[in-house]
Parts: structure tokens; sequence; C-alpha cells
């Protein structure tokens, strides 16, 4: 297969023409697979070279952190992971009840932040059902109900730590069980590694939290960590 027959943003393969309108989004995933199946439907194997195209190509037409013509285009993209983000997190059971909450900054308006609201299951999460929240806790574009200790607690991550774009506080079962612990995580796991020396314990804990004072002595504990641990807040 030639390289021009693989352009950015191609689709569906039909005999070794790959056919997408120009500009489509596609996933890396994507791209691998209709490599491989163009391939094993010829009854060939990618050569060690053509992987390595591959993986040139994949990353010459990456952009991270993607770039965006206007905050609108950001804001929209911002509040579709931030969707997604809840769909993950309820399908794996970090949900409980109507406890947790993830919340995006407005990439206009610093001072304000998207929410899920309170009471809607992180499985039936839609984009169009998040609220924009202010530092004041108004809400200023939704029609859902504001969780209060999602005010407390993310207002202040979001307004002393200006470097966090996106904060998510889950009550998952296994995650309550290690907190009660009172420790921090072991680097003895690939995934573990990825928080070692950056997470906090925060042992200030006084029940459910409806006042900012308790936010603010979450935001100072975290500091520029990525993660603290009393039920869990992960922030990037």
């Amino acid at each position: 297969m030639l390289v021009s027959q693989l352009p950015v943003g191609a689709g569906l393969i039909r005999g070794s023409v790959v056919e997408r309108p120009v500009g489509a989004a596609v996933t890396v995933n994507t791209l691998k697979k209709m490599f491989l199946m163009n391939h094993f439907s010829a009854g060939q194997k990618p050569t060690t070279s053509e992987a390595v195209w591959l993986k040139t190509e994949i990353r010459s037409n990456m952009s991270y952190p993607p770039a965006f013509a206007t905050p609108a285009e950001e804001r929209q993209e911002r509040k579709r992971k931030l969707t997604a983000a809840l769909r993950v997190f309820g399908k794996f059971g970090f949900d409980e009840g109507v406890a947790g909450h993830c919340t995006v900054r407005d990439p206009e308006r610093l001072d304000h932040f998207w929410v899920n609201p309170f009471g809607r299951s992180f499985k039936q999460m839609r984009v169009s059902d998040l609220i924009l929240v202010n530092h004041d806790g108004e809400i200023v574009e939704g029609d859902g109900l504001l969780n209060q200790a999602a005010f407390a607690i993310h207002s202040q991550i979001h307004k002393n730590l200006p470097h966090v774009t996106a904060a998510a506080h889950t009550h998952s079962l296994y995650g309550k069980a290690w907190a009660c612990l009172g420790r921090l995580l072991d680097p003895l796991t690939q995934d573990s590694c990825a928080f070692y020396e950056d997470h906090v314990l925060f042992n200030d804990y006084t029940g459910v939290v409806l006042d900012t004072s308790e936010g603010e002595r979450i935001s100072a504990a975290l500091g520029t960590k990525k993660k603290q641990r009393f039920s869990k807040i992960t922030v990037c």
C-alpha cells in the first residue's frame, strides 16, 4: 500500500483504497486496525519498515495538547471529555448513589467550571446535562441541581490551583477501603508508580464537605500534587 493511499482522517477500506471525507477525525487505534486489515485482507503481514512508518505517520499527525480555533470549540471538547469520563467512571463502578463529581475549568471564564448535576447517574450523563458554576456557587448555565459538596471542594481547587484544569472525586468501593487505612499508595505496580511522590494524604476529614473552608484545606494539602486521598481526588 502506498503512503499516499493512507491520508490523515482515513476511514473505511475498499480494496486497497482508503476513503473518508478530508479532515474527518480518526483515532490511533482505528488507524492501526485499518492498516493491519488492509494487509491481512491481501494475505500480507506488515513489515518492520511499514510498522515504523505507521508509527511515524501517526506521531506526525497528532497534536497534543490539541489546538482550537475558538474558546467555544475548546469548551465543547472539554465538555465532551468530561461527559465521557463520567460514563467511564459509571461503567467501572466509581459512582455511589448521588456521591462523586467531576469538573473541568471553562477555557474562557476561568473562574467558572463545568460539573455533573446532582442526582444524575454517571452512566447516563450527556453533554447537555452539565451545568456551569462560578466560584460563588451560582449556576450560570444548565438546568440541573448543584451538589453542595462538589461546589465546596471543586470551587476551591479551581480557585486556588490555577494549574488544575480538571478534578475528579469518586467514592469507589476499593478506593474507600484503601482510604480508610490512612496511608499512601505503595509503588508496587505500573499504575501506582504514576503517583509515586505525587500524591498526598488528607487526614483532616470532618465528614460530608458542605463548607468551602474544608475545600480550602483540601486544595492547600493538594498543592502541586495530582492525587489526594480521603475518599479520592485526582486532578490534571
